[in-house]
């Protein structure tokens, strides 16, 4: 059929969600030192984050961090 059901949507967001999370730990792995802060500036994180998830997407990826934060 052409349209979802609701749990299929639900589901491709839980999904969508989950592969979105792993991209951003992965991104700031790569920018922490040992003993886990971050050591990039805002502005270069917001740049390499473009490249994963496009310009203008920065409230997107603070909504996730709040997130996982909150978990």
């Amino acid at each position: 059929t052409l349209t979802m059901t609701l749990q299929e949507e639900i589901q491709n967001l839980s999904t969508l969600f989950a592969e979105t999370v792993q991209k951003i730990s992965a991104l700031e792995a790569k920018y922490k030192n040992p003993s886990g802060l971050l050591i990039i500036s805002k502005p270069k994180l917001k740049k390499e984050y473009s490249k994963y998830f496009g310009e203008n997407n920065w409230a997107y990826y603070e909504a996730i961090k709040q997130v996982m934060q909150d978990r």
